[in-house]
């Protein structure tokens, strides 16, 4: 039996255990985003032509120049909050750096790009509870993002794109693919969503967290190689935040739980004496209502996604990534205006349909050329992003939008929907309660 002093020993050890992995991941977090940003800093600044649509209608006239003194608030704060020992201080730079990160997420919903959601909940979750609960939130939260985004692509389009995505790469290393089957095509992309799917559950159990950390890397090793130079050569973006994931995983799981000398936990702090002061009263409350607002914020993240299948939930916010779920939005202009468009839009204008006077300008390639990023999925956004550059260019009756909705599971097949010129793009955008206005 140990003693008391070795169980004290180990109790404190096993505290600064925590203390120590809190601390790491949370700059794992705060560098992870500034990395992101800094790969797709056009989308955080009032640069772009790219319309901007903020979340709530009252936004749209907010100036511009807004955005850069929100993002140096953000980042100065988050700096503070992380490097400061005053604990008064500390709290009041992350509520700072919440109320500015909020604010520049709010202004335009293009910035609810998938790693910035990601790491600023683990980083939000670390702050409210920054103990033992907090690492179990974070980890219960990780694993949700597996599973989701797992579940998102067991369908027969999402298992066609993961092959899209391997293809690239096989050809580059000597492997055909140009007649691989269906079959062929299907399995693979199966694989692929398997070994997401079990890298969640080796996650989540104890004995086998260190091998579902080998799996990440390994899973993440693979996607730097399809998305980096070798395979769809991507922007820096994606490649930072599947780097992120390595150095997360590492940090959270690879432990076999927070434990000091001689296998002891470390605890939460038990209750407070009977006879504590008010000011030990008042610290114990506030610390419960922070570990409240953690929880809550936990179940929002890990559950809500439920309701994408309803419309009731952003793709994005659901973690469906590189799934063919979200609904598609092609734009259209008639090849009689494409002059007049700006210089660096005719470029990535495609070549007209067959017997076809009507253009598509791919809003994919001009984000991705002057923001660095992928398009925010969501059929809203994109309809709004349309009807933005409708009245921008005063195209009138020359433009038209097909919207595809979500494949069938098994057949892949998408129902569309067609809407033609100012008007009708405005009709199809009024049935939704989110902001569709661009920002002036």
């Amino acid at each position: 039996m140990p003693s008391d002093a070795s169980q004290m020993r180990g109790v404190e050890t096993g505290r600064l255990g925590v203390a120590v992995t809190v601390t790491r991941l949370q700059w794992i977090a705060l560098l992870g985003l500034c990395a992101g940003v800094w790969a797709t800093w056009p989308l955080w600044t009032a640069r772009q032509s790219f319309p901007q649509i903020p979340w709530v209608g009252v936004l749209i006239d907010v100036p511009a120049a807004s955005d850069v003194w929100l993002l140096t608030t953000a980042g100065l704060a988050g700096c503070v909050a992380l490097v400061t020992s005053r604990r008064g201080a500390a709290v009041a730079a992350r509520l700072v750096f919440s109320a500015a990160v909020v604010g520049l997420l709010l202004l335009d919903q293009h910035r609810f790009q998938v790693w910035a959601l990601h790491l600023l909940v683990v980083l939000w979750l670390l702050w409210l509870d920054p103990g033992t609960r907090g690492l179990l939130l974070v980890r219960v939260f990780v694993i949700s993002i597996y599973v989701h985004s797992a579940s998102s692509r067991f369908d027969r389009a999402s298992l066609e794109m993961q092959w899209d995505l391997l293809a690239p790469l096989l050809d580059r290393i000597g492997v055909p693919t140009k007649f691989a089957g269906e079959p062929q095509r299907l399995w693979t992309g199966a694989v692929f969503v398997a070994w997401e799917l079990g890298t969640a559950v080796l996650l989540a159990v104890p004995r086998t967290r260190r091998a579902g950390v080998c799996t990440s890397i390994a899973m993440h090793g693979m996607l730097l190689l399809l998305l980096g130079p070798l395979g769809h050569d991507h922007h820096a973006g994606v490649l930072v935040w599947n780097t992120v994931w390595i150095m997360q995983n590492v940090v959270l799981f690879w432990s076999r739980g927070i434990r000091g000398e001689g296998g002891v936990v470390a605890p939460h702090p038990g209750p407070l004496p009977r006879r504590s002061s008010s000011a030990g009263l008042t610290r114990l409350s506030g610390e419960r209502g922070r570990t409240l607002i953690a929880w809550a914020l936990a179940l929002m993240v890990v559950l809500a996604p439920l309701l994408e299948p309803w419309g009731c939930w952003d793709h994005w916010p659901s973690w469906r990534v590189y799934s063919a779920r979200p609904e598609t939005v092609t734009f259209y202009v008639r090849e009689s205006r494409v002059t007049g468009l700006p210089p660096e839009v005719q470029t990535i204008v495609g070549p007209p349909e067959l017997l076809s006077d009507w253009r598509p300008l791919s809003l994919d390639t001009w984000s991705f050329a002057e923001l660095r990023c992928p398009v925010y999925p969501q059929a809203r956004f994109r309809l709004a992003v349309a009807l933005a550059l409708t009245r921008q260019w005063a195209l009138g009756n020359d433009v038209r939008v097909v919207v595809g909705s979500s494949p069938e599971w098994w057949t892949g097949k998408r129902e569309s929907q067609e809407y033609v010129g100012e008007q009708g793009i405005a009709s199809a955008s009024e049935r939704f309660v989110v902001n569709v206005r661009e920002r002036e």
